[in-house]
């Protein structure tokens, strides 16, 4: 699924609701662990391209 059409989708816009209801301390919670999380994924990423296959 592309960004733009799971930014379109109600799941995301049932997740931003959410998170907006959120105070300032559990956003901040929530991107720090998203940000890891994507962080962790590249890192995958860049790992398993440089393994001979």
């Amino acid at each position: 699924m592309a960004d733009s059409e799971f930014k379109n989708s109600s799941i995301y816009k049932e997740m931003m609701e959410i998170f907006m209801k959120l105070d300032n301390e559990y956003q901040n919670r929530v991107l720090t662990i998203m940000e890891e999380d994507l962080n962790r994924e590249k890192l995958s990423l860049r790992t398993s391209k440089n393994k001979p296959s």
